[in-house]
């Protein structure tokens, strides 16, 4: 059963710039969130720190920036990737196809869950599946939890790999 969903959601245990990378952020600000974010995802992340009851690392650049960090360090494609990632990344690797990643869509997030491997975090969620409604698609074999939000809703969550 599916619960119903607000037009406009602002996280509990988030602040806008964890979802947007700082070009985004630096321009929009707390907007961003609206014009570039699924809601469901932003519930989502809510609940998932919620439910862990531990720290969980989105995009990290808003602190890192701060401390002078070299952006090396930066964790600033976790959340929304414009397209502007994807032709200097994607396009300029050969590939002449636009990425139809969910971040492009504001639809998936790369989270770190304080506490809990990656490996952990995905069969924790897969096996409460009834918990996150919203989750379509989790990236198994990678360092993160990747979570997405589309796809079919009736048939729980599908493990994908990269």
């Amino acid at each position: 059963m599916m619960c119903k969903l607000p037009d406009y959601y602002m996280p509990k245990h988030f602040k806008a710039h964890e979802f947007l990378p700082p070009w985004e952020f630096d321009r929009w600000g707390v907007a961003g969130l609206r014009y570039f974010m699924d809601v469901r995802v932003l519930v989502t992340a809510d609940n998932i720190r919620t439910f862990f009851g531990a720290p969980c690392t989105i995009n990290n650049w808003w602190w890192k920036r701060k401390a002078n960090k070299p952006e090396c360090e930066w964790r600033q494609w976790s959340g929304y990737r414009p397209d502007r990632y994807y032709e200097s990344v994607v396009l300029n690797a050969g590939d002449p196809v636009p990425s139809m990643s969910q971040h492009r869509f504001g639809r998936a997030v790369d989270m770190l869950i304080a506490g809990v491997t990656a490996t952990q975090a995905r069969d924790i969620i897969m096996n409460h599946q009834q918990l996150f409604p919203w989750i379509r698609r989790i990236e198994d074999d990678v360092a993160w939890l990747h979570f997405d939000v589309c796809g079919d809703h009736h048939h729980g969550i599908h493990l994908f790999h990269p």
